[in-house]
């Protein structure tokens, strides 16, 4: 494959030379050999993969790279980057060691004195070892490529340009291509929403690093503008393709630097402009022509919607002042039409209700679009003053918008706009003083998103095929208006300021020692306030649609506690220290501490209202049962068999009486161990905790929550309205109390709703504990690495636990402590505190854990061979205790509320529902005849777990608890659950001299699997402890990934 000259540069993919001798530590370079300089560079290349081993791994800065090795003692190691201009300096000391650290990753010289000059190849964020003493007599022509790195306690992999521009792709999202790193998942749900996670992990859990940025999403979790509107994922891309140089993938012992994940950690590092003018262009198309018909679309019989989609770009970077300055801008735009289906839920064929329904509604079902679009830009300049300086500044921004939610039972007049915007930059400056690097960044960042929409009532229609059964109903379709899907709004903006400092001249060690600040604003905003915005529900039955509706929820704010929507200064400290030192040339440690601290006002400062602290301080609402003595703390403070008692004091705060964890140390440290020292059979592992953020978004409740009513539930008499308050059918049912009203016209216009006096149990009260922690993982690792000729190989043990996510739980309680009624139900209890709804308590009850064996095989391409391949093999032991049935937060959703049990120990960990239990992925490339390129990978694995919550049989108490519910566990019949084969040929031409031109065809899916997503795995009448029917998946899909698909790309490199 050519590597054109626009998007690569001068980065090497010529034939690689290496040493194959064993090293003399003291024996240095004697013969010299004038004129001859650029043979000798020819056939003395080196690099990561084909070098002798060196004295042990420096871990590199960043996502810079090390260069590190041995010469003659007290030589000066010089390192230039032709292209660009770059030059370092180091001195050996006595024994020969030399390290130069704080080096892009690139094509580099290194030269320490005659007869020792030749080319090798940095990756971003590793350590390339040389043998610089090496005779030129020994070097022979080995033909092998840039090869993984073996000398890290890292369980890691990078994946290079090659891989990014060779592979089939379904979106621009660079972060596609981790999913061929074992461990790693990037997963596309049937609405073309994307997101990645590490292990078996939550989403929120990973972090990217982009040239030393935290790019962590503070608000929602994860990477930021990623969450999306329902914190399920994003169509769009992080940050622009075309300016990725490379980056790579850790999946547990990251080094102490980084902060702000408990899961999987990508360092990537951006394309910098070179000495020479060169720039790309490219164009994507593909429609509903270019696709096979989803299964959805074939159970709906309506054809397939027009959904044309676009994706284009422009490069270009080049020399301000020759080997000084240099720019690079790129900009990349994203039209889609994320096709989608809207039909009933259930499995319910459309023309069995479409009869049923006015004509205006049912036309609403089949083929419909959430139509996307997404500008990203990046621009940076480099300015290297002197040798010993390099300052950049760099400049991101992504503004999205989409309609967001037609899809199954929502229609597109009932979706909402949602907004998306990230604008960031970066000022750095390194500077390198014999043997001392300093690194200084300056940082910006304003990232919004929201959902907005002409405010307009949503009508949610539910069947009822059984008469006189109002508990077996299914959603058939929700039209008019977004509803209560409107009024969220995240903000982060603020700056930060970091620096690093590296000690590469102390003998055997390289100390690092590094701190942080940002002070950030965060903004969480609940949802509407506009009675515009309600939410109607109508009952359908054989008879057509009753004539009224049997519920309406509209937002009401609860005045003089709060407001749903908060602002709050954080502030985030960091530090770290880190010792990597090379004991000998076979044992390297890796010796690191980090403590991270957060202070968020809105937490810590927070009053708990009056009326709620009164309310805890007196008697139930409901009297009788509820003692006129007894007040509710004591109530709550009561042990019930199965319902231990609450202190909630715990959870009262006076505004004084918080302060943010101070004890998050972090130990990082690890080892690698080479058997032969030369870098070809090597252990490694190591141990590391480290401590993630926890989510805005929740830290605010007690305020946003507190400070509405939730939506309340209002009833009106009808055959099939199901009161969660009482009995509501007839007219002689009508009661406030109850939430029960007879049904006016009127209340289809906002002054009906506004003359409806909100009962108070409509109102949610939610508490925080006063003792929260921030979310951890505590990584275990033990590995070996090996590599035989081209080939590099490793199997990894890894045995990760997260702890202390945030889970919401309920706080109420019967008049005798108890958590369930005689009938094992907890609902009831809604209510028993005065003036206020729920109660909901939140507290540090999350786990997961897994397992997990790793398994990578890759062979690296090169020019020469002309092929490469990788094959990822990734084996979970994986549970959680978080088992919230469809809305389980592993399978992509928002949801932390477990309400089905006592206390959130109660729930069991369960095997996971995040990962499959096996999951191989393999990828290749090859060269082909006349200037063609084949790439494909493949992806299977086996089905996934599924959690649900079960009732009792007959309603009776049988989860140990007294409750008639409990939760279970059940994996998806068969043996292979996801299949997926993508191909892409690609023709070079020669245009002109230097212009490339590209013709490529991917097709994705090949053979048009159909990848039904587990979450919609359908349970039929299923009782716990009873015999299930055999869990399946829905047939009329959701499916997750695409159909089979063909992209067309067009490219232009000069």
């Amino acid at each position: 494959m050519s590597d054109g000259p626009g998007r690569h540069g001068t980065r090497l993919s010529e034939t690689q030379v290496s040493a194959t001798h064993d090293f003399d530590e003291g024996e240095h370079m004697k013969k010299q050999f004038k004129g001859r300089r650029s043979l000798i560079a020819s056939f003395v290349a080196s690099t990561l993969a084909s070098t002798a081993a060196g004295p042990g791994m420096v871990w590199a800065q960043s996502t810079d790279a090390t260069l590190a090795g041995y010469t003659t003692p007290g030589a000066t190691v010089t390192v230039h980057n032709p292209a660009t201009g770059l030059t370092r300096h180091g001195v050996a000391a006595g024994d020969g060691h030399f390290v130069i650290a704080g080096l892009p990753a690139g094509d580099y010289t290194v030269d320490a004195g005659p007869g020792t000059e030749q080319p090798v190849t940095l990756q971003v964020a590793t350590t390339t070892q040389l043998d610089l003493s090496t005779k030129l007599a020994e070097v022979t022509v080995t033909g092998s490529a840039i090869h993984q790195e073996t000398m890290t306690s890292e369980v890691a992999q990078v994946v290079s340009l090659h891989d990014i521009d060779a592979l089939p792709q379904y979106t621009r999202n660079f972060l596609e291509f981790a999913s061929r790193v074992p461990g790693v998942q990037f997963n596309i749900d049937g609405s073309g929403n994307s997101q990645m996670r590490g292990g078996a992990q939550l989403y929120s859990n990973v972090n990217v690093y982009i040239d030393g940025v935290s790019q962590k999403d503070y608000v929602n979790g994860g990477i930021s503008g990623q969450s999306g509107p329902g914190q399920s994922g994003d169509p769009g891309n992080p940050f622009p393709q075309l300016a990725i140089e490379e980056y790579k993938v850790v999946t547990s012992n990251y080094k102490a630097e980084f902060g702000e994940a408990a899961s999987a950690v990508i360092l990537a590092q951006t394309r910098s402009g070179t000495n020479h003018f060169e720039g790309e262009a490219f164009s994507t198309f593909t429609n509903q022509s270019l696709r096979a018909a989803t299964p959805a679309e074939l159970a709906a019989n309506k054809g397939k919607a027009s959904a044309p989609s676009w994706e284009y770009g422009l490069a270009e970077g080049g020399p301000i002042i020759p080997d000084k300055a240099h720019f690079f801008l790129t900009y990349e735009r994203k039209t889609l039409s994320l096709q989608n289906v809207v039909l009933p839920g259930g499995g319910i064929d459309p023309a069995t209700v479409t009869p049923l329904l006015p004509p205006d509604v049912a036309s609403q079902f089949g083929a419909t679009t959430n139509p996307f679009t997404e500008d990203l830009g990046f621009g940076k300049v480099d300015f290297e003053p002197t040798d010993t300086d390099r300052m950049e500044l760099s400049a991101k921004i992504r503004l999205e918008h989409s309609l967001q939610g037609a899809a199954n039972q929502t229609a597109a007049s009932a979706a909402a706009h949602y907004k998306n915007d990230d604008v960031r930059w970066n000022l750095r400056w390194v500077h390198d003083w014999q043997g001392l690097v300093n690194q200084v960044m300056l940082t910006h960042q304003n990232t919004t998103s929201n959902t907005n929409a002409s405010p307009s009532p949503q009508f949610d229609y539910f069947y009822y095929p059984i008469a006189g059964n109002t508990s077996v109903t299914q959603p058939i379709i929700n039209v008019g208006g977004p509803g209560a899907g409107v009024g969220f709004r995240y903000e982060q903006s603020g700056y930060g300021i970091q620096d690093d400092l590296t000690f590469s001249n102390i003998h055997d060690h390289t100390l690092k020692v590094g701190a942080r600040f940002q002070s950030i604003d965060l903004i969480s905003a609940a949802g509407t306030l506009d009675l515009r915005d309600a939410v109607y529900f109508e009952a359908v039955s054989s008879a057509g649609v009753y004539a009224n509706p049997y519920e309406v929820q509209f937002p009401v704010s609860f005045p003089g506690v709060g407001a749903p929507r908060v602002d709050s200064k954080d502030k985030q400290f960091g530090v770290y220290f880190q010792d990597d030192w090379a004991v000998n040339r076979n044992l390297t440690l890796n010796l690191g501490v980090r403590w991270d601290y957060e202070k968020v006002p809105i937490w810590e400062d927070y009053q708990t209202p009056a009326s709620l602290v009164s309310a805890l301080n007196s008697p139930g609402a409901n009297q009788p049962p509820y003692s006129p003595t007894t007040t509710y703390a004591q109530l709550l403070a009561t042990s019930f068999p199965g319902s231990p008692g609450i202190d909630i004091h715990n959870y009262i705060s006076t505004g004084s009486n918080r302060s943010s964890p101070w004890n998050e140390v972090q130990p990082r440290v690890g080892f690698s161990y080479d058997i032969h020292a030369d870098q070809q059979y090597v252990v490694f592992g190591g141990f590391g905790r480290s401590y993630d953020r926890n989510l805005f978004a929740q830290l605010a409740y007690e305020t946003t929550k507190v400070g509405l009513y939730n939506n309340p539930q209002i009833y009106f008499p009808t055959p099939f309205t199901n009161d969660s308050f009482g009995v509501c059918h007839t007219a002689s049912d009508v009661n406030p109390a109850n939430h029960c009203y007879a049904w006016n016209p009127n209340y289809l216009t906002v002054a009906g709703l506004a003359s409806i006096g909100v009962s108070t149990s409509s109102h949610e009260a939610d508490m925080i504990n006063n003792h929260i922690r921030s979310p951890h993982s505590d990584q275990l690792s033990i590995g070996f690495r090996t590599r035989l000729a081209d080939w590099d190989a490793a199997i990894a043990f890894s045995d990760i636990k997260s702890y202390d996510a945030i889970i919401g739980h309920l706080g109420l309680r019967y008049a005798d402590g108890s958590y369930y009624s005689n009938q094992g139900a907890p609902w009831g209890a809604f209510g028993s505190l005065k003036g206020y709804g729920a109660l909901i308590l939140w507290d540090n009850a999350g786990i997961d854990k897994n397992q997990q064996v790793t398994l990578s095989l890759d062979k690296p391409y090169t020019k020469a061979s002309g092929w490469g391949v990788s094959a990822a093999y990734t084996f979970s032991n994986a549970y959680q205790n978080n088992v919230a049935g469809p809305n389980d937060p592993y399978a992509g959703n928002p949801n932390a509320y477990l309400f089905d049990l006592p206390s959130p120990y109660d729930y069991p960990a369960l095997p996971s529902t995040a990962v499959p239990k096996h999951r191989l992925v393999l990828t290749a490339s090859h060269d082909l005849p006349w200037g063609f390129l084949l790439g494909g990978k493949f992806e299977m694995a086996t089905p996934r777990y599924v959690d649900k919550i079960l009732g009792c049989p007959g309603g009776s108490a049988c989860n140990g608890l007294g409750g008639n519910a409990a939760p279970i566990n059940v994996r998806i019949p068969g043996r292979i659950a996801y299949r997926d084969l993508d191909l892409d040929v690609s023709k070079h031409f020669t245009i002109f001299q230097d212009v490339q031109a590209t013709a490529r065809f991917d097709v994705l899916n090949v053979f048009d699997f159909h990848n039904y997503d587990p979450n919609n795995a359908v349970f039929t009448n299923p009782v716990y402890g009873q015999p299930l029917v055999p869990l399946h998946y829905n047939s009329q899909g959701p499916i997750v990934g695409f159909p089979r698909t063909l992209r067309l790309t067009a490219e232009l490199k000069w």
